[in-house]
């Protein structure tokens, strides 16, 4: 581990909003109103040792990596204000590492780099210039205190997604140029079980309302979209190329804030980071929403994800809404 960043953690977590969580989770203010008294929420789960953490210690490993990716489900609150609390511990531990969103595509950047030129950047100012309440994400309330945070201590903010000319092309169907395909990693062949587990589950995120002749396609979509999100990362952490300088460098490079899926060790981003900088050390926190009839994360993991890992840390949170999303879809709202 980085010495410099570890050495003041403890501090660190002090001054962050909200009273940090210890083992088997802690007191919180919890804003998601379903299953606040759950025995998971707030829970921290370390997948690779199947033990309790603490927020201090996960905290010590995002900062130790190079990469950090804290996953979310988009419409809760606490999921938000978690990542936000994240980045607040590592910037008071000494870090300053570059900020990605999923919520942002790369032909934004110029409209962030906008605001991030004026003396007094707002969240409220890259909102606007972002065009946020025309993009089809959740209210910006919810996303306001990563981008608060973000602001306050002057990180760069990194547009990480396709932009809509790339997204429109992957989902097209249409040929993809070669360089574009190389760019994405669309020239390997994915196992067939990886496959197979990308098109269920995007199936089953369109509420099985997609014909199966469109999988394909959206699968190429989520490739794509991963490997940019990874290669805002790598671009974010070793700025005008300069690898080895960032490589050295004190503290976490650059953190993505995105879906849990993106999150995935298996499927997602980091993934993609593993095929474009081999070896570099990434941690992936997913944060889930409980289910309020399963109260052992093993076997609620399990149930979930199958037996294997696929984040490096989950951190439950009581959930947002008993709204049926399929249901809402299928009435068009």
């Amino acid at each position: 581990m980085r010495k410099g960043i570890l050495v003041c953690l403890a501090g660190a977590l002090a001054a962050c909003a909200g009273a940090p969580s210890g083992k088997g989770g802690g007191s919180e203010a919890w804003t998601s109103p379903i299953g606040r008294d759950h025995p998971l929420a707030g829970r921290i789960l370390d997948l690779a040792q199947r033990a309790e953490s603490s927020e201090a210690e996960l905290v010590a490993e995002l900062g130790a990596a190079r990469f950090a990716v804290l996953g979310e489900s988009h419409e809760n609150a606490d999921h938000h204000r978690l990542q936000a609390r994240l980045i607040d511990a590592l910037v008071a531990a000494g870090a300053a590492p570059a900020v990605a969103f999923e919520m942002l595509r790369a032909d934004q950047q110029p409209a962030v780099d906008a605001v991030l030129a004026d003396p007094a950047p707002s969240a409220e100012a890259l909102r606007a210039a972002t065009r946020w309440d025309a993009g089809g994400w959740p209210t910006f309330a919810l996303y306001a205190p990563i981008f608060q945070a973000a602001l306050a201590a002057r990180l760069p903010l990194v547009a990480a997604d396709l932009t809509l000319e790339e997204r429109t092309l992957l989902a097209s169907g249409e040929p993809v140029p070669a360089p574009l395909r190389a760019r994405f990693g669309l020239d390997e062949e994915l196992p067939a079980e990886l496959q197979r587990g990308l098109e269920a589950d995007l199936l089953a995120g369109h509420c099985n309302m997609l014909p199966e002749s469109a999988l394909p396609r959206l699968v190429r979509v989520q490739r794509g979209r991963d490997a940019a999100l990874a290669q805002a990362l790598l671009a974010a952490g070793a700025p005008d190329g300069e690898a080895e300088a960032a490589e050295g460098a004190e503290g976490v490079q650059a953190v993505l804030v995105a879906g849990a899926e993106h999150a995935r060790l298996d499927r997602g981003a980091p993934r993609a980071l593993a095929r474009l900088a081999p070896g570099a050390a990434v941690v992936a926190v997913a944060f889930l929403e409980i289910d309020p009839e399963e109260d052992d994360p093993w076997a609620d993991l399990e149930a979930r994800y199958g037996s294997e890992p696929v984040f490096d840390y989950v951190w439950y949170t009581p959930k947002a809404s008993d709204e049926d999303y399929c249901e809402r879809m299928k009435q068009g709202r």
